[in-house]
């Protein structure tokens, strides 16, 4: 079993990451599985150093290990950042290119966030996937669910529309980029929030249209968010990525919070 700790480098790291990290460390460690460090770094125009080093400080400080991946900053730029990679990303979309259910999309990326599928009528007006300023989207079909499976071997299902694939700069996007790293990897347990439950869908459908599918068997728990008093989540936009949570937060305190958090899931 292989389970993944994956956070972005484009802020420093919050409560909610935190908490996420260590329900995935204390399963892994309740249950054998080896932990792989993934630092998710493709959009190197986001990345900070300092968001990098906030992530080694803040897991040497509770004290969480893992069993693949780098040590430290230095040893993710010379072998682990996803840029070292890339080649594995773009040959992904071009097994996707070949499964037909790609399609070029002229929309951009605001309006794409904001539309409904139905608004895009790129794939009805058939644009050229070989023209470099357009993105890749993938087609669903309508009203198409997908299915996977819990921790429990339980089998959920989730609704999927056309989303993009490759960014309009020709960026693989980040469902290519994890689902790619799963597989290279050999992920087999994935721990998400809630709010991933859509791209753990859309990675699973995906996977469903390459040769050799592997998530269609791997295993997800998603879990309640902690959020703010008005029921909003933690979000850099609330400023809960401004400042190293260490700053305002002892390791101590975390992890007693940790501790009470993790009763309530079990309760």
């Amino acid at each position: 079993m292989v389970t993944r700790l994956a956070p972005t480098p484009s802020g420093f790291l919050h409560l909610g990451n935190l908490f996420n990290f260590l329900l995935t460390w204390h399963w892994a460690r309740e249950h054998g599985a080896r932990i792989l460090l993934r630092i998710d770094d493709a959009d190197s125009a986001r990345v900070r150093p300092e968001y990098v080093h906030d992530i080694f400080r803040t897991l040497e400080a509770l004290k969480m290990d893992w069993d693949m991946g780098p040590s430290g900053p230095d040893e993710l730029d010379r072998q682990w950042s996803q840029r070292h990679r890339l080649d594995l990303y773009h040959d992904c979309l071009q097994e996707l290119r070949g499964s037909g259910k790609l399609y070029a999309c002229a929309c951009s990326r605001k309006s794409q966030a904001n539309q409904q599928r139905a608004v895009c009528t790129c794939f009805n007006d058939a644009l050229s996937l070989d023209d470099s300023s357009l993105s890749w989207k993938v087609h669903c079909d309508r009203n198409m669910h997908v299915c996977f499976l819990d921790f429990q071997g339980l089998e959920l299902e989730y609704p999927v529309e056309d989303f993009v694939v490759r960014r309009r700069d020709g960026i693989p996007s980040y469902q290519v980029t994890s689902l790619t790293d799963d597989r290279y990897f050999r992920v087999t347990h994935i721990v998400r929030g809630n709010d991933l439950l859509e791209s753990t869908a859309r990675q699973v459908y995906l996977d469903s249209l390459l040769p050799g599918p592997w998530l269609t068997t791997a295993r997800f728990l998603h879990h309640p968010l902690l959020t703010l008093p008005d029921g909003h989540k933690l979000s850099k936009s609330a400023g809960y990525q401004s400042e190293p949570l260490l700053q305002r937060m002892s390791a101590p305190q975390i992890l007693d919070a940790f501790a009470r958090w993790r009763e309530l899931l079990l309760l």
